[in-house]
């Protein structure tokens, strides 16, 4: 299985006086996050990832698209608004992440909330 996935960074790192100079996201893909994870906190992989490391800043997963393509991942770091798909960051999409109720929807016709 695949997955697109975000971290986000206890603290920004990058140049406060440039536009986008900021960053405190990492929008990835992979096939074996556990793996991808680990070589993120180990400095591996992306060179934002590994200047994040060797400051050793630590992040969290903060949000995963199971099942996620590299066109997802496109899409979605072409928006440029990680801080907007980050529940730390935006605190409404805390309720987005969490598991539906199991409930079966009404049949047609069937009374709903009357005994």
């Amino acid at each position: 299985m695949s997955f697109v996935y975000l971290l986000h960074y206890e603290q920004a790192i990058g140049n406060p006086h440039q536009a986008h100079g900021l960053a405190q996201h990492y929008l990835g893909y992979t096939r074996n996050l556990s793996q991808r994870l680990q070589d993120h906190a180990q400095g591996k992989g992306a060179k934002l990832t590994a200047a994040f490391a060797e400051q050793g800043i630590p992040f969290e997963c903060v949000r995963i698209w199971k099942g996620g393509t590299r066109s997802l991942e496109r899409q979605l770091k072409r928006r440029h608004n990680h801080p907007q798909l980050c529940p730390i960051c935006n605190p409404q999409l805390q309720h987005w992440d969490k598991p539906q109720s199991k409930k079966r929807p009404p049949a047609r016709g069937e009374v709903v909330g009357k005994t």
